[in-house]
């Protein structure tokens, strides 16, 4: 559990002009029991929690952002897209690109990134298994990305901001990942980067370098930039935009293959 929580149910409150008598009412506690809360002075109770937050008429994602500071799970709903538009929008793409949910489901991967990456992730991994962190598992990854634990700290933190701070244990993908850590040797590393890793702060846009290196190109060097699709705040696109000429000459090549 973070002790952000408590700070964003504060701003929460003051962002929408609410008193905390308002609070009170609205979700039939007392202002000592709201003003608490605020100050982190106690433990968040889901159901307590959840009647202030929705005292405070904050929009989703906000409202989202709480609970998982809190430690809480939150059901997740992608919101209506077209998703053949965005890999049109993609295709156009002059670098890499990834589409995710914001939970790291790879909706779809353009066809730059496809040939740079040497492999077709949709059709090789079964759907359970299309997620950035199992992609990130395997050995041809762990090969290219000279930066590789800075990459999956990146993930880390995307994740503890954008979907909650534990290990989803329960997810479908989860045994795939671990497994193929450890064959790889790398499964305490995930745990040690797991738990020193912070969240991303929220209203933040992550991005970070990346150095790959690749036999027929070369060392190339990115800037992966992570933004939502307007209007589909659950739809996460991933831009790998080329950080030196060799990047871009290269980019040009994989092109006409």
């Amino acid at each position: 559990m973070s002790e952000e929580w408590f700070r964003l149910l504060r701003a929460g409150r003051k962002k929408g002009g609410i008193s905390r008598e308002e609070v009170a009412r609205a979700s039939s506690l007392s202002v000592d029991t709201v003003h608490s809360y605020e100050l982190g002075r106690r433990g968040p109770h889901r159901e307590t929690l959840e009647a202030m937050v929705s005292a405070l008429s904050l929009d989703r994602r906000d409202s989202q952002a709480i609970l998982r500071a809190a430690g809480f799970a939150v059901e997740r709903s992608i919101a209506p897209v077209d998703l053949k538009k965005l890999q049109e929008s993609s295709e156009c793409m002059p670098w890499p690109q990834l589409i995710t949910t914001e939970d790291m489901h790879i909706l779809y991967v353009n066809t730059l990134m496809t040939k740079l990456s040497g492999r077709d992730v949709q059709q090789a991994l079964p759907e359970i298994e299309c997620n950035s962190f199992v992609v990130m598992a395997h050995r041809l990854p762990l090969s290219h990305l000279a930066n590789w634990d800075e990459q999956l700290a990146f993930s880390i933190a995307r994740w503890k901001r954008d979907v909650g701070p534990e290990i989803p244990l329960d997810r479908p993908w989860i045994s795939s990942l671990t497994h193929r850590l450890a064959k790889l040797g790398k499964l305490n590393r995930f745990f040690e980067l797991w738990d020193r890793t912070p969240a991303y702060p929220q209203g933040t846009r992550p991005d970070m370098p990346l150095v790959g290196h690749y036999p027929r190109f070369g060392d190339m060097r990115f800037r992966v930039v992570i933004s939502s699709v307007i209007g589909c705040p659950d739809v996460v696109v991933t831009d790998m935009i080329p950080a030196d000429t060799n990047a871009w000459r290269a980019l040009e090549m994989i092109r006409e293959l």
